[in-house]
């Protein structure tokens, strides 16, 4: 009997997906450590474990020639807290920094740059597009959309969405363009909620602030993820209550997501979470227009 030869586009989206899950295991490799975020001198230094605010875009490093298309790069936002930021693993043998060096946003721009194939093989326009981590530590829903703008003039100014927010007297979330120094936004990543059991007790109340984040953001597309922790961590059953709490406003659909990753303190991801979190939002990005 002759076998029907596979349809190109199937094949394709079947290499796609082989090619997320062994991205996972081999982030390590592409990123190494040019990952790491690192502050300018005249930035104030932030106690831990608030990290430093990601570079504003001139100072990331150019794309090399080989990588540049002639196509515009798309622009993504991560809008979320210190487990969005990335915070490190303590390791004995090596001197704390203010980030892991699996900085998600560092993790999904390598996938976009290195995995995602080029439209013309079957790939998305989010090929090679630039991510920008504005994840603010400890933050809440309720703090991205305080007005006036909180912690101006603390050492929190450190941060690049607050900086911007300070100067402009706008509400965090209303400044994230501001703090990726006016580019467009074509994606926004939010992941918050995590903190707000310090400030609430309903999961409801979150839910209707990340409605109220996704209309400030209009008319950019938004892709919600809920928080990822242990029910046997410090925030306990919170992150699966507000989990409830998205999936009854449509903001999420769960089958997307996993109930929580890999974590060093209950509470903040490991390496492998932190590059596992990154293939998990390359494939919310795909489906995008």
């Amino acid at each position: 009997m002759v076998r029907r030869a596979a349809d190109p586009s199937t094949r394709v989206r079947r290499q796609h997906r082989g090619l997320v899950t062994a991205a996972v295991l081999l982030l390590g490799a592409l990123l190494g450590g040019c990952a790491s975020v690192r502050r300018a001198a005249s930035e104030p230094a932030l106690p831990s474990p608030l990290p430093t605010a990601t570079p504003a875009p001139t100072s990331e490093p150019s794309p090399s020639p080989s990588t540049v298309t002639t196509t515009t790069r798309r622009n993504v936002v991560l809008i979320g807290d210190s487990t969005t930021y990335g915070t490190p693993e303590p390791r004995p043998s090596v001197s704390r920094e203010l980030q892991s060096p699996y900085n998600p946003a560092a993790s999904l721009e390598a996938l976009l740059a290195h995995v995602e194939p080029p439209i013309q093989s079957g790939g998305t326009p989010w090929r090679e597009a630039r991510v920008y981590n504005l994840g603010v530590g400890a933050s809440t829903t309720a703090l991205w959309l305080q007005d006036p703008p909180a912690f101006c003039g603390t050492i929190l100014e450190g941060f690049a969405v607050i900086k911007a927010a300070c100067r402009t007297k706008k509400p965090w979330i209303a400044a994230v363009r501001e703090a990726i120094g006016g580019a467009p936004i074509d994606a926004a990543i939010v992941d918050l909620g995590l903190n707000d059991l310090l400030a609430t007790q309903d999961p409801n109340e979150t839910a209707t602030r990340l409605v109220q984040i996704r209309k400030a953001l209009a008319p950019v597309p938004v892709l919600f993820f809920p928080p990822i922790a242990p029910p046997n961590g410090p925030r306990g059953d919170w992150p699966q209550r507000v989990r409830a709490a998205m999936v009854k406003r449509k903001l999420f659909d769960e089958r997307q997501y996993p109930a929580y990753l890999p974590t060093f303190d209950e509470l903040h991801l490991t390496d492998g979470g932190y590059a596992a979190k990154a293939a998990l939002w390359l494939d919310a990005l795909r489906r995008l227009p």
